[in-house]
């Protein structure tokens, strides 16, 4: 039987109805929206959107900072209707203005100030932001890395949007990553500098090419950075005949992979030439300890008019794309030929025609395979149920073939595709030199060239972030002037994540206590359970939660430079 709470229960808990409330933030919000607020980010906002400050009590850039503001965690981002819930135990007025309170973070209004920030033009807000944000800090940049990605959205793909304002993008179908063609989409440009921090963002329609995309921040680039020697790079849907002449005639060094159709397939003749010429070893690039090294063949030619370098590149140690072909198409073989074996054909006549549509796919892989048509009598059922009549000739066993096989690993054919195929080709119009000097417009060795390409992978990184880690196609509304600030929101968020992760990781073994290589992410699950609060009556903010968090948090804020008051607003 249960037993019923002693009489003092409530009172020892203190479970009365007059208990004041405690005003307190996640201190990983209060940390980023401190940090959006040490760069300026919601008074620049404020600054560059049009709005009537005596008819709103939240503002652009305030509101921004909200919905920035749940992006600060190790959890998903909110969405609008779910942020005033976040910040329900918080203070507000702090944090958001004097005049705000809990109503004021509605979806309505949030939403109001999403349209406002949309007038700001948000492909110029952001390249700003970002730059501010660099000179702020010193951060300096040689390196732009170019990418477009894309996110598909959950809506009738039949709707009519009809008319919509001039820069609003459109979701349209397409080819996205996920697969999911039944869906609209939205593409999108982004471009990390070589700190890994983005810089340039801008949502474009769902069919919009690659090409227009790296264009429109070529070209923003070019206006904005004219006086800086700088080099894009970019994969190889950056090289093709005009955005190359556009690169060269605005004086944009680049550095990209070269497509198989470039100018006539040079690729085909500049690995032609690597084969005949050998060579050079340039070691292992990376600090992996399973890192491969690589062997590189600097060349010259001609593209389209203009004389380009070509630097073709593979792996010098054989062995390990040995052990590729072994492992990894060596799988792939096996499936295939295991579904083939699991086929049954009419004739042999059938049976030999399938082994002949898969002998090019088969060709092409380091693999001897021989295909045997084998013949088994099957019986066949007697129509109808019950016993044969009388005189009933019983049904004939027919013919049903299938094909047997062997397959074995040509060692031989393998290393020559290794030597072959295993070849890359990269494009750039930086000067050759023996030596890579400071600023590599004046001259930069093929090894330089190609260590500079292979940190593509940052903007891929940024992109598993907006994603992965903040959930881009995760919330979306029925404006798409909206998706497009939200998609601005989470850019802008990550933007202050990487540069909280760039400037904490510079302190690594400074005695801070900070891991190696440390991410924003691992940041926010580091004071996960400490909570920033603000005590109105003693007009004093603290820390709550475990100690370790709470000596961890005052190591990032004198780390970022962060005054604590400005945790609470």
């Amino acid at each position: 039987m249960r037993e019923e709470p002693s009489a003092d229960f409530g009172k020892r808990f203190a479970f009365d109805d007059d208990s004041e409330e405690i005003e307190s933030i996640s201190a990983g919000s209060a940390l980023g929206m401190a940090m959006m607020k040490a760069i300026g980010i919601p008074e620049y906002i404020d600054d560059n959107t049009g709005w009537d400050r005596s008819q709103r009590v939240l503002s652009p850039g305030n509101a921004l900072k909200a919905i920035c503001g749940t992006m600060f965690t190790e959890n998903l981002k909110r969405s609008l209707t779910g942020i005033s819930s976040f910040y329900g135990y918080s203070p507000v007025d702090t944090l958001f203005g004097a005049k705000v309170d809990h109503q004021s973070l509605n979806d309505v209004s949030l939403g109001r100030a999403m349209d406002t920030v949309f007038g700001g033009d948000l492909e110029l807000l952001y390249y700003n932001i970002a730059s501010r944000a660099k000179a702020q800090y010193g951060i300096i940049s040689k390196y732009y890395h170019l990418d477009g990605s894309n996110i598909t959205v959950v809506r009738d793909p039949n709707r009519e949007y009809g008319e919509l304002d001039d820069g609003v993008p459109r979701p349209m179908l397409g080819h996205p990553k996920d697969g999911r063609t039944d869906r609209l989409q939205y593409n999108f440009e982004c471009v990390a500098d070589d700190n890994g921090l983005p810089v340039y963002f801008k949502t474009h329609d769902g069919n919009t090419t690659d090409n227009r995309m790296d264009t429109d921040a070529l070209e923003l680039m070019a206006d904005f950075m004219s006086d800086n020697r700088i080099v894009a790079v970019a994969d190889c849907k950056l090289v093709n005949e005009d955005t190359v002449n556009s690169l060269i005639w605005n004086n944009i060094p680049f550095v990209s992979k070269c497509p198989d159709n470039y100018a006539e397939k040079v690729r085909s003749f500049i690995v032609k030439e690597a084969m005949d010429k050998g060579f050079t070893p340039i070691g292992r690039i990376g600090r992996r300890n399973d890192a491969p090294e690589y062997g590189i063949c600097d060349l010259d030619a001609v593209a389209n008019g203009e004389k380009l370098r070509f630097i073709a590149y593979r792996e010098s140690d054989i062995e390990h794309s040995l052990d590729y072909y072994r492992r990894k198409v060596g799988k792939d073989v096996n499936e295939r030929l295991t579904k083939i074996a699991k086929k049954t054909f009419a004739c042999e006549k059938d049976a030999v025609l399938e082994t002949e549509r898969h002998a090019k796919w088969l060709s092409e892989r380091p693999y001897d395979v021989t295909f045997t048509p084998v013949c088994e009598m099957v019986k066949t059922k007697r129509k109808g149920r019950g016993r044969p009549r009388l005189g009933e000739e019983p049904p004939k066993d027919i013919e049903q073939w299938h094909l047997s096989y062997t397959a074995a690993f040509n060692g031989t054919r393998a290393k020559k595709m290794a030597e072959e195929r295993d070849i890359r080709v990269i494009v750039t119009s930086l000067p050759r030199s023996d030596v890579t000097y400071e600023d590599v417009v004046d001259g930069i060795t093929g090894g330089d060239v190609m260590r500079i390409y292979l940190q593509q992978w940052k903007i891929e990184n940024i992109f598993g972030e907006m994603k992965s880690k903040l959930g881009a196609d995760s919330v979306f509304f029925e404006s798409p002037k909206r998706e497009a600030v939200m998609l601005f929101s989470i850019a802008a968020a990550v933007l202050v994540r990487r540069m909280m992760q760039l400037l904490v990781r510079r302190e690594y073994g400074k005695g801070f206590g900070i891991p190696r290589d440390v991410t924003a992410y691992r940041m926010f699950c580091m004071i996960r359970n400490t909570s920033v609060r603000l005590d109105r009556d003693a007009g004093r903010v603290y820390l709550d939660g475990p100690a370790a968090e709470k000596r961890q948090l005052k190591a990032f804020l004198s780390i970022l430079g962060i005054d604590p008051s400005d945790l609470i607003g």
